[in-house]
This record gives C-alpha cells, sequence and structure tokens, in this order.
C-alpha cells in the first residue's frame, strides 16, 4: 500500500478499492560450486607428529566458507547508498549517515549488521569515543572483549552488530568496501552446504578429502543496504 496515497471519504460517500501492488519477484542464481580437494599419503599422516588429517579437514571446511562468505561481501560495493571515502578512515559522522541512510528507507531497528575490514576497525579503535572508558556502556563496541581482534565479532553501535573480517572487499593501500545492511538486503541460498566426502585409494595408499557448497547470492533490497567506503 501507497501511505501517501490515502483516500478521503467524503460523507454520504462510497470507499474505492486500492490496488495493492506486490513486491517484484527476484530470482538467485545457484550457479557456483565451492569446493577444496586434498590427497594425504598413508606415510606422511603415519610420520607426522600431531593428527595431520583431522588439521587438513577442519582448515578445509574453513576456507570454503570463507569463500562463501566473500562472495556475499563482494556484493556491498553493488548498494545504492554510500558513505564515506575509499582509503579514508570513518569518522562518526560517516557512521551515523550510514544509519541514517537505513532510517529513511524504514528499516527496522532490529537485525542491523555492519561489517568491516582489519584496516577500519583499527582506525575505530582512534575514535576517543570508542575507546575511552567514559563512554563505554553508551557505545558497547568499545568495551567488547574483541575489540581489537582480527576477526569476528566487536560489539554493537548504533543498533548495528558489528563484525570484522578479511573477506571485505579491497586492499590497505586502496580502501576495503566496508557496509551496512538490515538482514533483509541480501539472500543467500546454500543448495549444497559443506558437504564433505572421504576415501581410501589403494593404488597411492592414501585418504582422499573434499568439502562442497553450492550456492548462490542476491540483492533483495538496496535501499535496506548501505556501501561504507573506508580503511
Amino acid at each position: 500500500f501507497d501511505v501517501t496515497n490515502n483516500p478521503l471519504l467524503a460523507a454520504g460517500g462510497t470507499m474505492t478499492a486500492e490496488v495493492m501492488t506486490l513486491l517484484t519477484q527476484t530470482s538467485i542464481t545457484v550457479d557456483t560450486h565451492a569446493y577444496k580437494f586434498w590427497d594425504l599419503e598413508y606415510e606422511l599422516d603415519l610420520l607426522t607428529q600431531f593428527p595431520l588429517m583431522e588439521r587438513m579437514a577442519e582448515r578445509a571446511g574453513f576456507v570454503v566458507a570463507q569463500y562463501v562468505d566473500s562472495i556475499g561481501a563482494g556484493m556491498i560495493d553493488d548498494f545504492s547508498n554510500f558513505v564515506g571515502t575509499a582509503g579514508i578512515d570513518f569518522t562518526d559522522e560517516v557512521i551515523r549517515r550510514g544509519v541514517q541512510h537505513l532510517d529513511d528507507a524504514n528499516v527496522p531497528p532490529a537485525n542491523r549488521h555492519a561489517l568491516i575490514s582489519v584496516a577500519q576497525a583499527s582506525a575505530l579503535l582512534g575514535v576517543e569515543q570508542y575507546r575511552n572508558t567514559l563512554y563505554q556502556g553508551t557505545n558497547d563496541i568499545s568495551g567488547s572483549g574483541n575489540k581489537g581482534t582480527a576477526r569476528g565479532p566487536i560489539g554493537n553501535l548504533y543498533g548495528m552488530d558489528w563484525n570484522v573480517s578479511t573477506a571485505v572487499e579491497g586492499a590497505n593501500g586502496t580502501g576495503h568496501d566496508n557496509g551496512f545492511w538490515y538482514e533483509e538486503a541480501l539472500a543467500l541460498v546454500m543448495l549444497d552446504n559443506m558437504r564433505t566426502a572421504q576415501d581410501y585409494e589403494i593404488t597411492t595408499d592414501s585418504h582422499r578429502y573434499a568439502v562442497h557448497a553450492i550456492f548462490g547470492w542476491a540483492e533483495m533490497r538496496d535501499t535496506s543496504g548501505v556501501w561504507a567506503k573506508g580503511a
């Protein structure tokens, strides 16, 4: 419904039914098959003092999942709304302007997220109100136990859950494509979610292991995301 087009009913008048306009259907193409496959000779496994196969299997799953995340992170610069300047650290004003873009689009206040690079996370520690104990409690990003870490959640600021990742697109010299968004801005369809397969190859006396992910990403609501250019 269009809230700006509410018909008024005059005395003795008859109501007019309004035509509902549904959202345009968005198709998500599942066309990416990511995998990691390796072959470990049994002799090498015997000569190693630590559980080599276990560690390699764990790492294989991690890198495939990281690749899936990197494709989603690469879509941040497709958002029409943007704030900041590439290669230049965020200011508090830049962040608040990004939040305003979401508010202007009537994005729900819950389930908002921010994704930033390691370089941008380091730069935020130079903003006094994010690190000074006088402000802690109002800016949870400054009091998080993960403050300053290279990856993972670092707290909440202006209603957004903040995460640091090395998967953010860009480079330290030229800047990164950080972003703010509501959870419905992007969608991921995982047709094959980290499926593992393993066997023993008798001809080479080795264990073989593979991890598969078949997936597709799509932008669902452009106004529900903000491209935050920065460090």
